[in-house]
Protein backbone atom coordinates (compact mmCIF):
# COMPACT_ATOMS: atom_id res chain seq x y z
CA UNK A 1 0.00 0.00 0.00
CA UNK A 2 0.86 3.39 -0.83
CA UNK A 3 2.09 5.85 2.35
CA UNK A 4 -0.73 8.74 2.86
CA UNK A 5 0.52 12.02 0.68
CA UNK A 6 0.01 15.22 3.08
CA UNK A 7 3.07 16.41 1.40
CA UNK A 8 0.80 19.68 0.74
CA UNK A 9 0.20 21.52 3.82
CA UNK A 10 3.65 22.54 4.51
CA UNK A 11 3.95 22.89 0.47
CA UNK A 12 1.68 25.87 0.11
CA UNK A 13 1.42 26.87 3.60
CA UNK A 14 2.64 30.30 2.60
CA UNK A 15 -0.48 30.75 -0.28
CA UNK A 16 -3.11 31.38 1.90
CA UNK A 17 -6.07 31.29 -0.53
CA UNK A 18 -4.27 28.63 -1.95
CA UNK A 19 -3.78 26.31 0.90
CA UNK A 20 -7.17 26.98 2.21
CA UNK A 21 -9.15 25.65 -1.75
CA UNK A 22 -6.78 22.36 -1.04
CA UNK A 23 -7.98 22.35 2.35
CA UNK A 24 -11.42 22.03 0.62
CA UNK A 25 -10.77 19.45 -1.82
CA UNK A 26 -9.42 17.24 1.20
CA UNK A 27 -12.26 18.17 3.68
CA UNK A 28 -15.23 16.47 1.68
CA UNK A 29 -13.89 13.37 2.55
CA UNK A 30 -13.69 13.61 6.14
CA UNK A 31 -17.77 14.62 5.75
CA UNK A 32 -19.67 12.87 8.50
CA UNK A 33 -22.76 11.20 7.45
CA UNK A 34 -26.02 10.39 9.67
CA UNK A 35 -26.15 6.85 9.68
CA UNK A 36 -28.67 6.32 6.99
CA UNK A 37 -26.43 7.52 4.81
CA UNK A 38 -22.82 6.10 5.52
CA UNK A 39 -21.45 3.98 2.87
CA UNK A 40 -24.43 5.14 0.51
CA UNK A 41 -22.93 5.03 -2.91
CA UNK A 42 -25.03 8.29 -3.69
CA UNK A 43 -23.47 10.45 -0.74
CA UNK A 44 -20.33 9.64 -1.98
CA UNK A 45 -20.85 10.57 -5.43
CA UNK A 46 -21.66 13.99 -4.09
CA UNK A 47 -18.25 13.90 -2.19
CA UNK A 48 -16.33 12.90 -5.41
CA UNK A 49 -17.29 15.82 -7.62
CA UNK A 50 -17.21 18.56 -4.70
CA UNK A 51 -13.68 17.25 -4.50
CA UNK A 52 -12.88 17.14 -7.56
CA UNK A 53 -14.77 20.53 -8.29
CA UNK A 54 -11.77 22.36 -5.76
CA UNK A 55 -9.40 20.24 -6.95
CA UNK A 56 -9.99 21.73 -10.53
CA UNK A 57 -10.46 25.33 -9.54
CA UNK A 58 -6.88 25.13 -7.74
CA UNK A 59 -4.49 26.16 -10.54
CA UNK A 60 -7.00 29.50 -11.49
CA UNK A 61 -7.02 30.17 -7.34
CA UNK A 62 -3.51 30.06 -7.32
CA UNK A 63 -3.08 32.64 -10.44
CA UNK A 64 -5.32 34.74 -8.53
CA UNK A 65 -3.09 34.80 -5.66
CA UNK A 66 0.05 34.89 -7.67
CA UNK A 67 -1.66 38.50 -8.72
CA UNK A 68 -2.07 39.49 -6.01
CA UNK A 69 0.87 38.47 -4.42
CA UNK A 70 3.20 40.29 -6.54
CA UNK A 71 4.51 37.39 -8.94
CA UNK A 72 1.92 36.74 -11.82
CA UNK A 73 4.25 37.68 -14.22
CA UNK A 74 7.01 35.15 -13.60
CA UNK A 75 4.14 32.53 -13.04
CA UNK A 76 2.99 32.86 -16.64
CA UNK A 77 6.26 32.51 -17.79
CA UNK A 78 7.64 29.72 -15.75
CA UNK A 79 7.83 25.92 -16.66
CA UNK A 80 5.85 25.07 -13.74
CA UNK A 81 2.65 26.60 -15.24
CA UNK A 82 3.36 24.59 -18.50
CA UNK A 83 3.80 21.55 -15.92
CA UNK A 84 0.85 22.11 -14.47
CA UNK A 85 -1.57 22.70 -17.40
CA UNK A 86 0.09 20.35 -19.81
CA UNK A 87 0.01 16.98 -16.85
CA UNK A 88 -2.34 14.91 -18.21
CA UNK A 89 -3.34 13.22 -14.91
CA UNK A 90 -4.00 16.74 -13.49
CA UNK A 91 -6.05 17.65 -16.75
CA UNK A 92 -8.07 14.16 -16.54
CA UNK A 93 -9.33 15.19 -12.72
CA UNK A 94 -9.76 18.69 -14.39
CA UNK A 95 -12.43 16.84 -17.05
CA UNK A 96 -13.72 14.58 -14.54
CA UNK A 97 -15.78 17.39 -12.78
CA UNK A 98 -17.18 18.06 -15.91
CA UNK A 99 -18.43 14.34 -16.54
CA UNK A 100 -20.10 13.82 -13.97
CA UNK A 101 -23.39 12.63 -15.80
CA UNK A 102 -21.44 10.17 -16.72
CA UNK A 103 -18.97 9.28 -13.86
CA UNK A 104 -19.35 5.59 -12.39
CA UNK A 105 -18.48 4.30 -9.03
CA UNK A 106 -17.80 1.18 -7.38
CA UNK A 107 -17.38 -0.07 -3.83
CA UNK A 108 -15.44 -2.24 -2.25
CA UNK A 109 -13.43 -4.44 -4.72
CA UNK A 110 -14.97 -8.00 -3.25
CA UNK A 111 -16.09 -9.60 -6.54
CA UNK A 112 -12.70 -7.87 -8.63
CA UNK A 113 -10.10 -9.63 -10.22
CA UNK A 114 -7.79 -7.33 -8.61
CA UNK A 115 -6.62 -9.34 -5.22
CA UNK A 116 -6.90 -6.70 -2.22
CA UNK A 117 -3.29 -6.68 -1.51
CA UNK A 118 -2.63 -5.08 -4.85
CA UNK A 119 -4.75 -2.20 -3.95
CA UNK A 120 -2.66 0.53 -3.37
CA UNK A 121 -4.84 2.52 -0.76
CA UNK A 122 -6.62 1.63 2.73
CA UNK A 123 -9.69 -0.01 1.96
CA UNK A 124 -12.51 0.39 4.91
CA UNK A 125 -16.86 0.62 4.33
CA UNK A 126 -16.42 4.12 3.19
CA UNK A 127 -14.06 3.42 0.60
CA UNK A 128 -15.26 3.51 -3.23
CA UNK A 129 -13.52 3.80 -6.52
CA UNK A 130 -13.71 5.19 -10.01
CA UNK A 131 -15.31 3.37 -12.61
CA UNK A 132 -13.70 2.90 -16.17
CA UNK A 133 -14.07 6.67 -18.20
CA UNK A 134 -14.62 6.43 -21.33
CA UNK A 135 -12.41 8.31 -23.95
CA UNK A 136 -15.63 8.50 -26.75
CA UNK A 137 -17.92 10.16 -24.11
CA UNK A 138 -14.84 12.03 -22.04
CA UNK A 139 -13.54 13.43 -25.57
CA UNK A 140 -17.39 15.09 -26.38
CA UNK A 141 -16.30 17.85 -23.49
CA UNK A 142 -15.52 20.83 -24.87
CA UNK A 143 -12.09 21.61 -24.14
CA UNK A 144 -10.82 18.25 -25.06
CA UNK A 145 -12.94 18.32 -28.13
CA UNK A 146 -11.47 22.19 -29.14
CA UNK A 147 -7.91 21.04 -28.69
CA UNK A 148 -7.54 23.19 -25.41
CA UNK A 149 -6.70 19.83 -23.20
CA UNK A 150 -4.00 17.87 -22.86
CA UNK A 151 -6.04 14.38 -22.31
CA UNK A 152 -6.13 11.81 -24.70
CA UNK A 153 -6.88 8.17 -25.18
CA UNK A 154 -3.23 7.45 -23.46
CA UNK A 155 -4.14 9.47 -20.91
CA UNK A 156 -7.57 8.12 -20.13
CA UNK A 157 -6.06 4.83 -20.05
CA UNK A 158 -3.25 5.44 -17.79
CA UNK A 159 -6.03 7.43 -15.03
CA UNK A 160 -8.67 3.54 -15.96
CA UNK A 161 -5.65 1.63 -14.92
CA UNK A 162 -4.46 4.00 -11.58
CA UNK A 163 -8.15 3.65 -10.61
CA UNK A 164 -8.20 -0.19 -10.55
CA UNK A 165 -5.50 0.04 -7.47
CA UNK A 166 -6.61 3.26 -5.74
CA UNK A 167 -9.60 4.34 -4.13
CA UNK A 168 -11.23 7.92 -5.15
CA UNK A 169 -9.94 9.56 -2.33
CA UNK A 170 -6.30 8.35 -2.92
CA UNK A 171 -7.01 9.72 -6.64
CA UNK A 172 -7.33 13.27 -4.79
CA UNK A 173 -4.59 12.59 -2.49
CA UNK A 174 -2.36 11.98 -5.48
CA UNK A 175 -3.56 15.22 -7.65
CA UNK A 176 -3.09 17.47 -4.12
CA UNK A 177 0.33 16.49 -3.90
CA UNK A 178 1.05 16.86 -7.89
CA UNK A 179 -0.24 20.49 -7.72
CA UNK A 180 1.35 21.43 -4.76
CA UNK A 181 4.81 19.32 -5.66
CA UNK A 182 4.50 22.27 -8.73
CA UNK A 183 4.03 24.70 -6.79
CA UNK A 184 6.07 24.36 -4.17
CA UNK A 185 9.24 24.26 -7.38
CA UNK A 186 8.10 27.67 -8.33
CA UNK A 187 7.65 29.67 -5.50
CA UNK A 188 11.03 28.13 -4.33
CA UNK A 189 12.63 29.33 -7.57
CA UNK A 190 11.71 32.48 -7.16
CA UNK A 191 12.77 32.79 -3.52
CA UNK A 192 9.24 33.58 -1.90
CA UNK A 193 8.94 30.85 0.05
CA UNK A 194 12.41 31.53 1.87
CA UNK A 195 11.20 34.38 2.72
CA UNK A 196 7.94 33.70 4.52
CA UNK A 197 7.65 32.50 7.97
CA UNK A 198 4.61 31.91 10.53
CA UNK A 199 3.14 33.40 13.11
CA UNK A 200 3.81 31.78 16.47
Amino acid sequence: MTEQLLHWPERVRALPMTLDRFRAAAVFFDVKFPPFLAGNLDAQKWISWGSLSAVASIPEVFEREAHVLGFATEWRSSPERDAMYNDTFLATLKELRNYETHLTYLTRRRTSEIPRDQIASPVDYRSFFFGPISFSQLSELRNIRAGRSPVDQVAVEEFNQLAETHTVKAIIELGLDRLSEIIETFINSIGYASNFTTGD
